[in-house]
């Protein structure tokens, strides 16, 4: 499990600006099938450096309310900072566990999550008790990858990287993990199970920036979690080989705003 509230938050959020144009255009996705309302009390999951609060704060306006929930204080002091600078009095950002959490008053409208809940250690319990602070009728919406070879985005660079480096030993298919809800009968029975109903996937495609330049993304590549797992004891020739291995592999997919591979995730809705 990716250490959140340590050194892959604090990665986050020393790479915050980068990650929110990484994840711009399924965040903007995510953001039209939530279809924020004014007034609406919202409930974000995971969330991380801010992005998908700010935007449901602008739309609920000063009748509604945003609080976003993470584990990371290294990225809910970007989100913070984020939403001052914005002018925005409607939203609160605290650290929590979506397990565990409860808040009061709760009876959300809507609760939401930009890639987070995949990391859930207990899903089943995770989601039961997000059910359990949403209002009768609220609703969930959230987006999650499918699997990883349809993700060339990841898929690409580490394949060239696997060419010179051993990857990691993959995760079952039941642990935490950024790939751990691709498959979508396994998210509708976690989902009925914490007591959801009419759970809906709508596939949805869109270009991941990964960099201005392939050796910019290779770099970058080095310093996340899984890099850091791979590089970490490989001597600094078979360091170089593989980065320019990856880079070369990118390289075809840039275009005039940087390199810029393919993205499948599932957007997945369902009903308290």
């Amino acid at each position: 499990m990716s250490d959140w509230a340590g050194s892959e938050g604090e990665h986050w959020a020393a790479n915050a600006d980068r990650y929110t144009r990484v994840l711009a255009n399924f965040g903007a996705l995510l953001v039209e099938a939530a279809g924020f309302a004014p007034g609406q009390r919202v409930l974000e999951i995971g969330c991380g450096n801010g992005d998908t609060a700010i935007a449901a704060s602008r739309a609920v306006g000063a009748e509604g309310s945003v609080l976003g929930v993470d584990l990371s204080e290294d990225m809910l002091g970007v989100a913070r900072a984020r939403a001052a600078a914005a002018g925005l009095t409607n939203t609160t950002f605290v650290a929590a566990d979506a397990t565990t959490f409860a808040p009061d008053p709760a009876d959300f409208d809507l609760a939401v999550s930009r890639f987070g809940v995949m990391f859930f250690d207990d899903p089943e319990a995770a989601f039961a008790n997000i059910r359990s602070l949403l209002a009768p009728g609220g609703r969930l919406v959230f987006a999650c990858w499918q699997s990883l070879f349809v993700n060339d985005w990841l898929f690409v660079p580490a394949a060239a990287v696997a060419q010179v480096l051993p990857l990691p030993e993959p995760p079952g298919p039941d642990a935490p993990g950024p790939f751990a809800f691709a498959d979508t009968d396994r998210v509708a029975g976690i989902l009925a199970a914490a007591g959801f109903r009419d759970p809906a996937f709508e596939p949805c495609a869109a270009k991941v920036w990964v960099g201005d330049t392939p050796q910019a993304a290779a770099e970058h590549l080095r310093t996340t979690g899984m890099g850091r797992v791979i590089f970490a004891d490989a001597a600094p020739e078979l360091i170089d080989q593989a980065l320019a291995k990856a880079a070369a592999a990118v390289a075809p997919h840039a275009g005039p705003d940087g390199i810029e591979l393919d993205g499948a995730a599932w957007l997945v809705t369902a009903t308290a």
